[in-house]
């Protein structure tokens, strides 16, 4: 449905992005899904003359095709709410740039699956774009999304800022039902036709989703064939239809009916779920040499289906890639990510959150290790300091004993924390480094520690409170000889003192000197 109205915009002269979520991925995935492929260097040429460089600069580190663009302004840091707004609105001023030249369709599809920074997106964008040739559409199951709390306060959230349109999907009645099976089949509405509809209908409720597969099943089990001359042969009024027990099992018998061959590669495609380029199969399927076949085999039987445009193949349906994908041996399933990693790493070093995945599900905890720290990375370059939170916390789960490893995993998880202002959770962080750090002896990661403690305490409100603990960070670093740390100590002191009140009246001479030098070696 939602490629019908893709097509449709297109014919008419629209521009048209679609993105789709998906689990564990990059923080607006969606989003960015849906606008790098409009990002043609014609259109970044014109979005330069039509968005101020302050905007263009704010949205580059989500789309390198402006990032691209020469003499963009550096701006200055923020405090992370900030940052994140500012983002958002240089997001709004280029899509009203997009929606220029031609109006522009947003269509994001599976809501319920976007990750947090993508759905909190949504609610200061829609206000913004309110005067702009644009239409943002949206998909999702409800069922799953009134599951999760958070999914269903953004659709009313969204309602309250901008009143939205909201279209229900329900089961077909028997006339559409009918009118499906006729065009599926490719025959006119009669009454043999319309008596096995609804039966079909009495079976499947009208689920529009079950109608589809149980015709696929039919077909594939010889139950509805075609005559010599090309006519449908329908079974019986008396033959009994088989029992629709649940997708899952209409689904499992056809996979039951599928070759070795076809389904090895359909498990493939189910393991990569959106990421099923072309080349990506070819590296690392079973058997090379059978996967065109087999594939189009899949396409032929309706399971897979081909997105010219990507040289990708994506399941007709999210919830039987769902079917399969569980249905895969345990075993086999953990070697199928560690392979898809091997390829993944080979081809697209820069999907990390995805190589954080399958490196994961695939039992390569090294690999599952670095992926995560870089994906936590990259979502704090777009202020995502939440999922940048949930990435290490997975690489916190992996690191394992080694204590060095676990520091420097809290150090990060720390510091992300603090910018969210969850200070008790910084404080039960920072506990286990010190912790961490007295075991190992570290003199330099003592001190770092204790930066940290007594910056936590200044940003409470408890500058006082926070002296002892520089104090005591500094004599590490000079017993560490690290003398930019020294500094760094020295200049959170100092900013310590003057949220007290007073800088140089209260420090000893020997530390006013030594910050002045720091401050001197600095250029500050």
């Amino acid at each position: 449905l939602v490629g019908e109205v893709a097509a449709g915009a297109r014919w008419r002269g629209m521009r048209v992005g679609v993105g789709k979520a998906v689990p564990d991925a990059a923080p607006y995935q969606p989003l960015t899904e849906a606008l790098l492929p409009l990002l043609t260097s014609l259109r970044v040429s014109q979005l330069a003359a039509l968005v101020r460089p302050l905007w263009l600069s704010a949205v580059a580190p989500l789309l390198p095709p402006i990032a691209a663009l020469p003499d963009l302004p550096e701006l200055p840091a923020l405090d992370p709410q900030r940052e994140q707004e500012r983002l958002l609105e240089g997001l709004a001023c280029c899509l009203n740039g997009l929606a220029t030249g031609a109006p522009l369709v947003l269509i994001i599809e599976d809501l319920h699956r976007a990750d947090e920074a993508t759905r909190a997106a949504l609610l200061p964008l829609a206000p913004r774009l309110r005067e702009s040739r644009l239409l943002i559409l949206l998909t999702c199951r409800t069922a799953e999304a009134r599951e999760q709390a958070a999914v269903w306060e953004t659709l009313d959230a969204l309602d309250r800022v901008s009143p939205i349109r909201r279209v229900r999907l329900s089961s077909f009645d028997i006339a559409e039902t009918a009118d499906l099976v006729g065009r599926a089949l490719g025959v006119a509405p009669e009454r043999e036709v319309l008596s096995f509809a609804g039966r079909l209908w009495s079976e499947t409720g009208g689920n529009p989703l079950f109608l589809v597969e149980m015709l696929k099943s039919l077909i594939e089990e010889g139950t509805l064939t075609r005559t010599e001359s090309g006519k449908w042969r329908f079974p019986p009024p008396d033959a009994p239809l088989p029992h629709v027990a649940s997708l899952p099992t209409i689904v499992g018998g056809r996979l039951a009916r599928l070759s070795p061959t076809e389904r090895a590669v359909l498990e493939l495609v189910a393991v990569l779920c959106d990421e099923a380029e072309f080349p990506v199969l070819a590296r690392a399927a079973d058997d090379p040499s059978a996967l065109l076949p087999a594939l189009e085999e899949l396409v032929r039987r309706g399971f897979l289906v081909e997105v010219e445009a990507e040289a990708r193949y994506c399941f007709e349906h999210g919830l039987v890639r769902e079917i399969v994908y569980q249905a895969i041996a345990p075993q086999r399933r953990q070697m199928l990510h560690a392979r898809v990693g091997d390829v993944l790493e080979e081809l697209h070093p820069e999907r990390v959150e995805s190589l954080a995945l399958h490196f994961y599900r695939g039992g390569i905890r090294h690999k599952a290790l670095t992926y995560a720290l870089q994906a936590g990375e990259q979502a704090q370059a777009v202020y995502d300091y939440k999922s940048a939170l949930g990435h290490y916390r997975r690489a916190l789960a992996l690191v394992g004993d080694d204590p060095a490893a676990r520091w420097e995993v809290l150090a990060r998880q720390e510091r992300a924390l603090s910018t969210l202002g969850r200070r008790e959770e910084q404080g039960d962080v920072l506990d286990e480094m010190a912790r961490l750090a007295e075991r190992l002896a570290d003199h330099v990661r003592q001190a770092r520690t204790y930066l940290r403690q007594g910056w936590r305490e200044v940003l409470a409100g408890q500058p006082r409170a926070a002296l002892s603990l520089l104090d005591r960070a500094a004599e590490l670093a000079r017993a560490a000889g690290d003398r930019d740390l020294i500094g760094e100590c020295l200049t959170s002191e100092a900013r310590a003192w003057w949220r007290i009140g007073d800088v140089l009246e209260e420090l000893h001479p020997e530390r006013v000197e030594s910050l002045a030098l720091h401050f001197y070696r600095g250029g500050i």
